[in-house]
């Protein structure tokens, strides 16, 4: 069967009381051009109520027409059921907005249905109470009936296909055309004129919309109006988009015409090879042109339906399926890419893909980017390569210098230690966290003041890290040990091995592995090796007791990890891939943070409220809110 057109006919009914909310409105959208024909017609027949105003329910049901309308045409090389349920499935993300900043579901109440008609073919959805009916041959048939127990919640959930025929009579209306008599509905629909009659007769009437397609110009003029079985339309519980149909193309060259005869041989079989290359040539591209073509539609498609699994596969939180199928797509838009067609639309199903990615790796893109202090001009050339937190104070270290930034005055000021002493950490003086201790790899100060120096047990080994739990100070050392100071330290204080756990049971040194940085809340988080040649980690660790209680795999890897008792989160710096890793205590991620200044970061930390991390790059120190 042919192409039919179908002329549509609307009528729209509800009180003009300002104090009445209800509203109702059709809306008829056709191509606007020709690779929107690809899509089809739009119709749309919505109806709502609310507790805001009547201007106020236009205003947003003109927003989410405007919503479907935009998505449905966007992509006009996928099919028809294809658009609508990428319209479809935007559209429920804006109610799921709306529903949220604007009034609450019970007091919105939404009659929808979408259909997109293309040559015979019919998909529709509805969101709450609203009804289809097509009369073929003298019998109305309820495709989806308005029913009482039609489901409240804003979203759209099935469509419903099908095949219309050449003599078909379309209705789409809001509940309220069950007042009408079916005896009405059918006489006025075959005579093409049932606007027309709910117009001079629309008592007991209250709010309703109705869009009727007659049938206009039969193309095909074989085309029977013998009744006919309604084909059956099929109820989609999911958004499953059918494949594109491959076809084999058959490229057949152009016919060689006869050269004139030359005396030269030579020039003869020269020129004849020519013009079967330049023609095999001519003939080879042809088909390659149409060949890829098709491929890239077909690749089109396909990660178009990806992508519409994957949205699913993220709404059911079964985040492995979807990394699967999310790097199948990518791979595919790989290929479509070499292939160099459908750019613009490959631009558009990449930009999907990734908002896609950052959902499932819960990244959130840091906007409120600050530069805190910077030392790019100082006359030492000091290039500071970590940051610590004091109490209104940022310190930040390198070598045998010290920069202390006071926060409140926004100024700083350097000192040194001897030439032979490195800093490693700068912490708060447990009785005094106005005041801080300098830890270097051999000692820690107070001052001018050696409060604790490495004891010769551990000779030829350096301190490379340091934090303070409970007043007492935690120390790793550059054999990937971590120690434990007693919370009286002085001078001639000794040193134990903290608890580490890859020791065994015997607690054998031997056994440990390599940690590059470490946090202390009670419990000792570490990053732990084997570490790549740039010393990222991808692997962090719980320990208690000197047991191994719980391990996560950061995928990005990680140099840096920060946490106290007073912090609800772990946080890990992932230089590389330009983030900061928010995981609960459980090392549960929670959230990615992400910016472009963040790759080849050296160093961070997070305020005591949680609110603010900073982090250094190169010689400036930034902030960001969290």
């Amino acid at each position: 069967m042919k192409q039919t057109d179908f002329t549509p006919e609307e009528f729209c009914i509800f009180d003009k009381s300002p104090l009445e909310s209800a509203y109702a409105e059709t809306f008829v959208y056709a191509p606007s051009s020709r690779e929107e024909d690809n899509l089809g017609h739009l119709y749309i027949v919505a109806e709502i109520s609310s507790n805001k105003t009547k201007k106020e329910n236009a205003e947003f049901l003109s927003k989410l027409v405007g919503v479907l309308k935009n998505e449905f045409y966007k992509n006009t090389i996928v099919t028809p059921i294809s658009a609508l349920r990428f319209a479809l499935k935007r559209a429920n993300r804006f109610l799921e907005e709306e529903k949220n900043l604007r009034i609450s579901s019970a007091n919105l109440k939404l009659k929808i249905i979408i259909s997109a008609l293309k040559e015979n073919n019919l998909h529709f959805s509805r969101l709450g109470d609203a009804e289809a009916m097509i009369l073929r041959a003298n019998t109305l048939q309820h495709v989806v009936p308005a029913s009482a127990q039609a489901r409240s919640a804003l979203s759209f959930e099935n469509i419903v296909s099908g095949e219309v025929l050449g003599s078909d009579r379309i209705v789409f209306a809001t509940s309220q055309i069950h007042k009408i008599s079916e005896e009405s509905i059918i006489q006025k629909l075959r005579e093409r004129d049932l606007a027309e009659y709910l117009k001079n007769d629309s008592s007991g009437l209250k709010t309703l919309g109705l869009i009727a397609l007659y049938p206009g110009y039969q193309k095909d003029p074989a085309a029977r109006s013998e009744k006919k079985d309604l084909p059956p339309l099929i109820q989609k519980p999911e958004f499953k988009m059918p494949m594109l149909a491959s076809k084999k193309f058959r490229i057949i060259g152009p016919i060689m015409k006869k050269i004139p005869r030359i005396r030269m041989a030579a020039v003869v079989v020269i020129f004849s090879i020519s013009a079967i290359t330049i023609t095999t040539v001519a003939v080879k591209l042809r088909y390659d042109t149409a060949e890829n073509k098709k491929n890239a539609e077909t690749l089109v498609q396909e990660v178009s339906d990806l992508k519409d699994k994957i949205a699913s596969l993220i709404e059911l939180k079964n985040e492995a399926e979807a990394n699967e199928l999310l790097n199948t797509a990518n791979e595919k838009i790989s290929n479509l890419e070499k292939l160099g067609y459908f750019n613009t639309t490959r631009s558009e199903l990449k930009s999907g893909l990734d908002e896609m990615s950052k959902s499932l790796k819960k990244v959130e893109e840091i906007s409120n980017l600050s530069p805190v202090f910077s030392l790019e001009n100082n006359s030492s050339g000091f290039d500071p390569e970590e940051i610590s937190a004091g109490k209104n104070k940022i310190f930040a270290f390198g070598g045998n210098t010290l920069y202390k930034f006071d926060l409140n005055r926004m100024n700083g000021e350097f000192s040194k230690l001897e030439n032979e002493l490195k800093i490693i950490s700068v912490l708060p003086k447990p009785e005094s966290p106005e005041k801080s201790l300098i830890v270097s790899q051999k000692r820690i100060m107070d001052g001018d003041t050696v409060v604790w120096t490495k004891p010769e047990n551990i000779a030829g080994t350096d301190m490379v890290e340091a934090t303070i739990y409970n007043s007492a100070f935690y120390l790793l050392g550059d054999n990937s040990l971590i120690y434990k100071l007693p919370s009286e330290i002085s001078s001639t204080t000794g040193i134990s091995a903290g608890e580490l756990y890859l020791w065994s049971d015997n607690k054998n040194p031997s056994n440990q592995g390599q940690i590059s940085d470490f946090a202390v809340e009670g419990s000792i988080f570490a990053l732990t090796g084997p570490f790549d040649p740039n010393g990222i980690s991808k692997t962090i660790v719980e320990m208690v007791n000197g047991k191994r209680t719980n391990k996560a795999d950061i995928a990005e890897g990680a140099s840096k990890i920060f946490t106290s008792s007073s912090h609800k989160s772990v946080y890990a710096l992932s230089p590389n891939e330009g983030i900061i890793i928010a995981l609960d205590k459980n090392l549960a991620i929670k959230k990615r943070f992400s910016r472009q200044e963040l790759k080849g970061a050296k160093s961070f930390f997070v305020n005591s409220q949680e609110r603010i991390i900073y982090f250094l790059k190169g010689k400036t120190v930034y902030s960001f809110e969290i």
